[in-house]
């Protein structure tokens, strides 16, 4: 470094105000022998007797780029300095302004005070914004607010970044990022759209901001700025092929004519293509997007498809059902249920219509409740025999309190035996081996259809656990049972009818078999198995 250079130096860190100015100047501009370093130069501004000083705000304006400015949070600088009439700040927020949607009037403003000040360049790019000699910037004729502002605000925004305030690439970045941290889907897709319009093609920088902008416009489900068709293909194409899950995603979505959004396919790609869209949403599901599950599972089941494959339909179904999708396990269970002609089988589609119940989807709720018989009795009555039952038997009690919550009939209520029949979903009622007839014999699975049955369920398992080691393992035990409830209710006046259901044995074989229970549920059923699109 000179002699001259040094002694500058010195001087600056004695506090001489000029001499700080100079080496400032040097640094961020990295001429006169002096490095670019924007942190020291922008350290050599921090004087108090530099704040709010013109000379050392037009060093920084003029030295820095605009998405520099902002990324370093100058914004507050740039503004100060627009106002005290700095042409190049001025020029400079209007392109920052114009980055907002509905930014024309503000950026309007600075530019003509932009022009007022000496910028002549950007008066001139401004006068040709609408290609229209009869239509003056200056005149008040233009309306700021008119519908074609965001037309003329894309317009001088693309002539800006030929005019070389800024660099368009940086800037939007720089604007789709910040955006996107405070999921402003419409000032993203805005910025997108201008991107679009300033440059021939997607950086991968801005490329991966496009998926970024499209997953959230997706999730606002609203439409927003439209951005070329085939700008936005070969982004997602560049980023599909880096191995990007979103991309792919997105672009099997596309090809396969599902709507992404409020965006129809048509609006991220030019050309439908059902098999690579197959191949491309298998490839998403792969890589963790699990909402891809129930995309292949719809292509895949409809009958109408180039790719309609059945059994493939099934396993997708299952595998978003295993991700946690609540329709997928709501249709999944009732398909179960439907097929079931097992107590296996009926299991496993209770597990998944309560997972999905869980989730608090409706419908699959209203098929568990079909599955309940009712119990006709007032919750008063009901309430107070347990609490004089409960005095003398406490699992007696315990299992009428299941009883009533499950709508189990009489007979089940006095086999069933609850340590072992419990399950997160409900209970099974085993094989009853003291009733003669099969039909009413019959094993039975029984959905919970609140937290109160479940708390009755655990609560008589662990009284039973307790107090009735003797399991259900002959008549004496069973019969001991029925009387003792007997002597009980004639006692405490209670009522059959306010603890057990009456179902006659072909309505008990209809909740056992799942074709049965199918025909008999219709309505519920074909609702249940709706695919929303």
């Amino acid at each position: 470094m000179r002699r001259q250079d040094l002694q500058l130096l010195a001087a600056a860190r004695q506090g001489d105000l000029p001499a700080r100015l100079e080496v400032a100047r040097r640094y961020l501009s990295g001429a006169d022998g002096f490095a670019r370093h924007v942190q020291t130069g922008l350290d050599y501004l921090q004087h108090p007797g530099l704040r709010n000083h013109l000379p050392a705000m037009r060093i920084v304006v003029d030295n820095l780029s605009l998405h520099e400015l902002i990324e370093r949070g100058l914004l507050s600088t740039l503004v100060q300095a627009a106002e005290l009439d700095h042409a190049a700040a001025q020029a400079k927020l209007a392109a920052w302004r114009l980055t907002r949607p509905g930014g024309w009037a503000d950026a309007r403003c600075w530019l003509q005070r932009s022009a007022g000040a000496g910028m002549s360049t950007h008066l001139s790019v401004a006068k040709n914004l609408t290609r229209d000699d009869s239509v003056q910037f200056d005149s008040p004729a233009i309306d700021a607010t008119a519908p074609d502002a965001d037309e003329r605000a894309a317009m001088c925004f693309e002539s800006l970044a030929r005019a070389g305030v800024f660099d368009p690439g940086l800037l939007l970045g720089l604007a789709i990022q910040r955006a996107l941290v405070r999921d402003d889907a419409q000032r993203s897709c805005w910025c997108l759209a201008l991107a679009a319009r300033c440059l021939p093609s997607a950086s991968a920088g801005l490329a991966q901001a496009a998926v970024q902008v499209l997953a959230l416009a997706a999730r606002c489900g609203r439409p927003l700025t439209p951005v070329p068709v085939a700008w936005i293909e070969a982004a997602l194409q560049r980023r599909a092929a880096d191995g990007d899950p979103q991309a792919i995603y997105l672009l099997g979505c596309a090809l396969s004519g599902l709507a992404c959004g409020a965006r129809g396919a048509d609006a991220l790609v030019s050309h439908g293509n059902l098999r690579k869209g197959l191949a491309l949403l298998l490839r998403a599901a792969d890589a963790g997007m699990t909402q891809s599950w129930m995309h292949l599972y719809r292509l895949s089941a409809d009958h109408r498809s180039s790719v309609s494959n059945p059994p493939m339909a099934r396993f997708f179904l299952e595998k978003a059902a295993q991700q946690g999708d609540a329709v997928a396990q709501r249709m999944l269970g009732a398909l179960t249920l439907r097929e079931s002609g097992s107590l296996a089988a009926s299991e496993q589609a209770l597990h998944w219509l309560h997972q999905a119940g869980a989730q608090g989807d409706a419908l699959a709720h209203r098929l568990l409740a079909t599955l309940v018989l009712p119990v006709t009795g007032e919750e008063q009555a009901a309430t107070a025999a347990l609490q004089a039952i409960g005095q003398a038997e406490p699992a007696l009690a315990a299992r009428l309190a299941v009883a009533r919550q499950f709508g189990l009939t009489k007979l089940e209520t006095l086999s069933f035996d609850p340590a072992t029949s419990m399950r997160p979903w409900g209970l099974v009622i085993g094989i009853n081996p003291h009733i003669r007839k099969q039909r009413l014999a019959a094993a039975r699975a029984v959905p919970a259809l609140n937290p109160a049955a479940m708390t009755a369920l655990r609560t008589a398992a662990g009284l039973f656990g307790r107090d009735d080691r003797r399991a259900v393992q002959g008549p004496g035990d069973f019969q001991r049972r029925a009387r003792s409830m007997q002597r009980l209710f004639e006692r405490t006046g209670a009522q059959e009818s306010s603890f057990f259901a009456q179902a006659s044995a072909n309505t008990l074989e209809t909740l056992r078999q799942g074709p049965k229970w199918a025909w008999r549920v219709r309505s519920e059923l074909r609702l249940a198995l709706q695919c929303p699109a």
